[in-house]
């Protein structure tokens, strides 16, 4: 159903814009088309079939760009959501939390600390625009729990918001920021 959601959505951003267009375009062209060749009611006659037209091209391109790059992106990522987390406890204190989420952080290719962005136990960094995206967006919060160990949650989110595909960007950060962790580090993985 979260496919079927997701294909439907993409259909439909995709063929409004152009189906619209491209239908005002085909209207007028049929409509100065009718007009010039004299028929009886040519420009009326015309504009009907530009507006038919530019709605079955609409839904053709928007059908077509579904399948193309709604099928890439299911192929690669394997799920249609682009923000993915990941938590972690860590045995420690939290300044030596917040020193291993900037080493870990320094493991993924193409991204900086956004100070402006971070504070004493939120750290944001941003990767870099690419071919593929506008760039993600990574924080790590860093909470201590009654336990007395931190809690450590890495989240990687497009920098957009209305993306809706991501080629998997988000979900290879955070498996390249468990992994450090994880092998590295030996901190522990905790699902929520």
């Amino acid at each position: 159903m979260k496919i079927a959601r997701f294909l439907l959505k993409l259909f439909v951003i995709f063929s409004l814009p152009f189906g619209i267009v491209a239908a005002l375009l085909l209207a007028l062209i049929g409509g100065l088309t009718g007009e010039v060749m004299g028929y009886g009611n040519g420009a009326v006659t015309g504009a009907l079939a530009g507006l038919f037209g530019g709605c079955f091209a609409g839904m053709a391109f928007g059908g077509l760009m579904t399948l193309l790059l709604g099928g890439v992106h299911l192929t690669q990522t394997r799920n249609t959501q682009v923000q993915h987390s990941a938590s972690f406890k860590f045995s420690g204190n939290g300044a030596d939390a917040r020193q291993l989420c900037q080493d870990a952080i320094s493991q993924v290719p193409g991204t900086a600390f956004d100070p402006d962005l971070s504070s004493d136990t939120v750290l944001v960094a941003t990767k870099e625009r690419t071919w593929k995206s506008w760039g993600d967006r990574i924080s790590f919060t860093i909470s201590t729990p009654e336990t007395g160990q931190q809690l450590i949650t890495v989240e990687s989110r497009p920098v957009m918001k209305a993306t809706m595909l991501d080629y998997g960007s988000n979900e290879e950060n955070v498996a390249i920021i468990t992994r450090y962790l994880v092998e590295k580090r030996g901190v522990t993985q905790v699902s929520l």
